[in-house]
C-alpha cells in the first residue's frame, strides 16, 4: 500500500507543477473558502479531480484485494479499518512527497492546490475521524513515531512559511494565509486524531514520543490563536500581564488582582501607608484603579502576519487542534468551541500541559524558539526494556530542505543568531505559552527543568536590540517569578548575576522608548529585586539552613540602590523635556513599576537602606512633586511622586531634618495649587476622573506634609509657623491647621 500511496503524492506534485497552472499577477483567481471552515465553507467534501479519480480507483482495488487476501486467510479486518489504513499510508506520505514541494521555498501557485487535494484524497477513505476504531491495529512504536515525523514535517513547512511570507504579492499572501495554513493545520488535525488512538499496551517510549508530538502541534497551533481575544494570532503585552497577574480559585471562580501599574498599587504600597487614606474618593471612578500606561499602543501589541484577521479561519482552526489535544478525541463537534479571552485560552493550556507535560512543553517551545526543533527517532522493539529519554533542550540546528544559510568567518550558519527576529511564531509560541505554563494556581508539579529551559530565552529577548521582544522577555521573566515555587525560587537564584545585568541593561536602553515597554521591564526587574529580597532575609530565619541564597542582605540593598541610581538619571533626562514626545507617560512609569516599589523594599530594610540615595532621590522627585499640569498625566505623576518620597523618607530618615525645608515647601506649594484647582473643576464642567484625580493628589499630600513635619525636623516646622505668624490668607492658615491634625491623628492611631 505504501508504493501506491506514495505514487498518488508523487502524481499530484507532477500535475501540478506543470506551467499551465502558474498563474500569473495580472489573473486574480477567487477561490471559495476551504471545505472544512465551519463559517465559511461547505459542510460537504470537495469533488477530486479526475487524475486523482483514477489514484483513488487504484487505492480502492488494492483495498478489496487486500480484504478478499484476509478473508481467503481466515482473518477479517472491518472496511472502515482498511479505508483508515489507506488514509493514515497517505498520510505518512507526506514527509517524503508533498514536503519536499512545500519546502522548496518558491512562491508558486502549484503549492496551495497540491496541498488541497493531497487533503481531499486523504479524506476520501477517511471523511472524518470518527471512524477510527479498534479494529485498527498497528505497531503502537511504528505507529507513534512515524506519526510524529509527520507531524513535524508539517510543522517545519507552516514555520518555513511563516518566516518567507510574500511582502509584494497580496494575492499569494492572502492564498497562503487562508489556504495553505488552514489546510497544513487541517493534516495537523488529521495526526492528532491518529495519535489519540492510542495502543492498549503502550511502551512507555512511544508515551514519550507522543507527548513530544503533541507538544510540536501546541507551539505551532497558538501563533494562529494569540492571546484569543481577535480572530487572528496577534497579542499584546497587556493582555498577557493581565493573564499572568490574575488570580483563579479552586473552585473555578476569577478574582480580580489589583494591578501593580496602577495607582492604587503604588498608594498601598509606600511607606509608611497612609491608612487615613479616604477609599471613597475613586471608588465612582477607575482612573486609580487602571494601569497609568496604555497598553492598546502599536508599540505593546504583536501582529501575526501569518494570519487573516478578517476571514480569521487560521484562528478557528489552531482553537480546533487545542481543543483535539485537550479532549484526547477525535475532531466531533466539542472540539468546535469557541475562546471567549485570555482567561478560556489559559484554562485550555492548562488541561494541556497537563496532558503533555509542562516540561516537554518547555523544552519544545525552548527548541522552536531557537530553530531546533526536531522529532527523536523511536527505538526498535527489541530495545523496548530501555526506557528514553525525553530530547535534550540542546538540539542541533535544523537545515531546510534547499535552504541556503550565509556563513561567518568560522564557518557557522548566520541563521541560528537571532532566530525568533526571522521567524516571529517562534517569539509568539514562547510568549504565550510560557506565560501560562507557570501559573501558580495549576495544581502541576513543577521541577526546575522547565525553568533551565525559560531562563535562556528570556535572557535572549532581553538582550534583543527590538523593545518589543525586551518587553515579550520581560513578561516571560514576571510569569516565571510569580509562580512563587522554592524549586524555582532556588533555580532563578543560581542565575542572579546574568538576570540581574540584562534587566538594568534593558531598562537603560529603553529610558527612551514606549512607556508600555519601559513599564514591564521596570515591573520585572522590581520582582526580581524582591525575590533577592526574601531570599536573603532569609538567611537571618530559622530557614538559615536549608536556603542557598548566593546574596547577603547587604548585597541586595547595593543592587537596588544602583538600579535607582540608573531610575533617577533617565527620569531627571525625561523631566528635562517636560510634556514632550510622550515623556509624562514615561515619567509615571518608571515611578509606579520601578521607583516607588524599589524605594518601598528598601524602606522595609533596617538600618535606613535608602540614605546613600536620599539626595539623588530628592534631586529627582521633588521637581515631579511639583509638576505643573492639570492633566492626568500630570496628577498620575503628582501621586506616584508623593507616595515615592514618603518611601524616600522613611528609608532615608537621618538625613531627612536636613531637608525639611525643601520638602515642606514643595509639598505646600502643591496642596495650594491643588485647592485652586478643585475650585476650578466646581465652576467649569469637568470630568468624574479630573475631579477624583485632583481630591486623591490633594489628600495623598496632606499625608506626605504630616509625615514630613515629623521627618523634616525643625527645617519642615519652621515653614508651617512662618505660613501662621506672618498674617497669610486664611486657606493658608487652614492649612496648616489640617496638617498638624492629620498628624495628631496618626499619631494616635499609632499609640
Amino acid at each position: 500500500m505504501s508504493g501506491f500511496a506514495r505514487e498518488s503524492c508523487f502524481s499530484i506534485i507532477k500535475h501540478y507543477s506543470d506551467p499551465i497552472y502558474f498563474v500569473s499577477s495580472d489573473d486574480k483567481r477567487v477561490e471559495s473558502a476551504p471545505y472544512f471552515d465551519t463559517l465559511l465553507g461547505q459542510p460537504c467534501l470537495p469533488d477530486l479531480p479526475p487524475f486523482c479519480q483514477v489514484w483513488y480507483q487504484r487505492l480502492l482495488g488494492w483495498n478489496q484485494f487486500e480484504s478478499t487476501l484476509s478473508k481467503s486467510n481466515g482473518a477479517f479486518e472491518s472496511g472502515a479499518a482498511k479505508a483508515l489504513d489507506v488514509a493514515r499510508g497517505l498520510l505518512c506520505c507526506y514527509e517524503s512527497s508533498i514536503h519536499l514541494c512545500v519546502a522548496a521555498g518558491k512562491e508558486t501557485d502549484s503549492d496551495v492546490p497540491a496541498v488541497r487535494d493531497y487533503d481531499a484524497d486523504r479524506n476520501e477513505y477517511c471523511p472524518t475521524t470518527t471512524v477510527m476504531t479498534d479494529d485498527y491495529n498497528e505497531s503502537g512504536e511504528t505507529h507513534t513515531s512515524i506519526i510524529g515525523e509527520t507531524i513535524y514535517a508539517i510543522a517545519d513547512d507552516i514555520s518555513h512559511w511563516a518566516t518567507n511570507l510574500p511582502d509584494d504579492d497580496e494575492d499569494m499572501l492572502l492564498k497562503i494565509q487562508n489556504f495553505l495554513f488552514p489546510y497544513l493545520l487541517r493534516l495537523l488535525s488529521h495526526c492528532v486524531a491518529l495519535l489519540s488512538k492510542a495502543p492498549t499496551q503502550e511502551l512507555p517510549s512511544d508515551a514519550i514520543l507522543r507527548k513530544e508530538a503533541l507538544s510540536i502541534v501546541t507551539v505551532i497551533s497558538v501563533p494562529f490563536v494569540g492571546d484569543g481575544r481577535l480572530n487572528n494570532g496577534a497579542f499584546g503585552i497587556g493582555s498577557l500581564l493581565e493573564w499572568i497577574l490574575s488570580l483563579n480559585n479552586v473552585d473555578g471562580e476569577s478574582t480580580k488582582a489589583v494591578d501593580p501599574l496602577s495607582l492604587s498599587f503604588t498608594i498601598t504600597h509606600c511607606r509608611p501607608y497612609p491608612i487615613t487614606f479616604d477609599e471613597s474618593l475613586y471608588m465612582s471612578s477607575d482612573f486609580i484603579t487602571r494601569p497609568v500606561v496604555d497598553w492598546s499602543v502599536p508599540a505593546a501589541q504583536f501582529k501575526a502576519a501569518w494570519s487573516d484577521g478578517i476571514s480569521g479561519i487560521g484562528h478557528r482552526m489552531g482553537v480546533r487542534l487545542l481543543n483535539m489535544i485537550r479532549h484526547c478525541v477525535r475532531a466531533t463537534a466539542a472540539c468546535e468551541e469557541a475562546l471567549g479571552g485570555t482567561r478560556e485560552l489559559s484554562l485550555l493550556l492548562r488541561e494541556i500541559c497537563q496532558i503533555v507535560g509542562i516540561d516537554t512543553l518547555a523544552t519544545t517551545t525552548r527548541a522552536f524558539f531557537y530553530g531546533r526543533l526536531a522529532f527523536p527517532i523511536s527505538p526498535s522493539n527489541d530495545s523496548s526494556s530501555i526506557s528514553i529519554e525525553p530530547k535534550s533542550p540542546l538540539m542541533p540546528v535544523i537545515e531546510r530542505v534547499g535552504a541556503v544559510q550565509e556563513k561567518t568567518r568560522n564557518g557557522t550558519p548566520s541563521s541560528i543568531v537571532g532566530h525568533h527576529v526571522k521567524n516571529k511564531m517562534c517569539l509568539s509560541s514562547a510568549a504565550i505559552i510560557l506565560s501560562v505554563i507557570f501559573n501558580r494556581r495549576f495544581e502541576i508539579a513543577l521541577s526546575d527543568k522547565a525553568c533551565l529551559d525559560t531562563i535562556p530565552v528570556v535572557l535572549s529577548l532581553l538582550d534583543d536590540t527590538t523593545p518589543f521582544n525586551q518587553g515579550v522577555g520581560a513578561l516571560i521573566f514576571i510569569a516565571v517569578m510569580s509562580n512563587e515555587s522554592a524549586n524555582i525560587s532556588r533555580t532563578l537564584e543560581r542565575f542572579h548575576t546574568t538576570l540581574t545585568h540584562s534587566l538594568q541593561t534593558a531598562v537603560q536602553l529603553c529610558g527612551r522608548e514606549d512607556a508600555a515597554i519601559l513599564a514591564v521591564l521596570c515591573l520585572a526587574q522590581t520582582k526580581w529585586f524582591e525575590i533577592l529580597s526574601r531570599q536573603s532575609l532569609s538567611r537571618t530565619t530559622e530557614l538559615a539552613r536549608t536556603t542557598t541564597c548566593a546574596l547577603s542582605s547587604d548585597g541586595v540593598c547595593v543592587l537596588i540602590r544602583e538600579a535607582l541610581a540608573h531610575l533617577f538619571d533617565a527620569v531627571r533626562k525625561q523631566t528635562n523635556l517636560g510634556r514632550h514626545d510622550g515623556s509624562d507617560i514615561r515619567i509615571g512609569a518608571a515611578l509606579v513599576a520601578g521607583i516607588n516599589p524599589l524605594l518601598n523594599l528598601l524602606a522595609e530594610l533596617p538600618l535606613a537602606a535608602s540614605t546613600e540615595i536620599g539626595r539623588a532621590g530628592l534631586a529627582t522627585i521633588l521637581p515631579l512633586v511639583g509638576w505643573l499640569g492639570m492633566t492626568l498625566e500630570s496628577r498620575s505623576i503628582q501621586i506616584a511622586a508623593l507616595c515615592s518620597l514618603l518611601s524616600l523618607m522613611k528609608g532615608a530618615h537621618p538625613i531627612m531634618t536636613r531637608h525639611g525645608t525643601k520638602i515642606m515647601v514643595e509639598l505646600f506649594a502643591l496642596l495650594h495649587r491643588l485647592d485652586k484647582d478643585i475650585n476650578f473643576f466646581k465652576e467649569t464642567l469637568a470630568t468624574l476622573d479630573d475631579e477624583v484625580s485632583t481630591a486623591v493628589a490633594r489628600q495623598v499630600c496632606l499625608y506626605a506634609a504630616a509625615v514630613a513635619l515629623v521627618a523634616g525636623g525643625r527645617g519642615a516646622e519652621v515653614v508651617l509657623s512662618h505660613v501662621e505668624l506672618e498674617n497669610c490668607s486664611d486657606a493658608h492658615v487652614h492649612r496648616c491647621r489640617k496638617i498638624r491634625n492629620l498628624l495628631a491623628q496618626l499619631t494616635n492611631a499609632l499609640d
